[in-house]
């Protein structure tokens, strides 16, 4: 009997940490929309500097994240899209011969 009670705690306790994990994963949205390149090449070098470091700020807290709640399939997929939009982003700066801002 005792084992029984034991096995349940432990089992309720497995299962309420999982769910608290995967709500806090679930309810975690992205704060940037990616653009595409078109939209990238049409900004002004100021905005292009603050999209950049918008991004790469992003990425970072987005990456902590995840680190430590884990990746569902959905998020895995937008975290790839934040990945592309920044290479954009880099890939116009470089275009313009501009310094990349360093986050870290």
């Amino acid at each position: 009997m005792k084992n029984s009670r034991l096995f349940n705690k432990i089992v309720t306790g497995v299962v309420t940490i999982v769910l608290f994990q995967n709500l806090a994963v679930a309810a975690f949205p992205f704060s940037i929309k990616p653009l595409n390149p078109s939209a990238i090449e049409a900004m002004t070098d100021e905005k292009l500097i603050q999209v950049y470091i918008d991004a790469e700020i992003e990425v970072e807290a987005v990456g902590t994240f995840f680190e430590k709640a884990g990746f569902t399939p959905n998020d895995f997929a937008s975290y790839k899209d934040l990945l592309y939009f920044r290479t954009f982003l880099v890939m116009e700066l470089n275009k313009r011969k501009m310094p990349l801002p360093q986050i870290k």
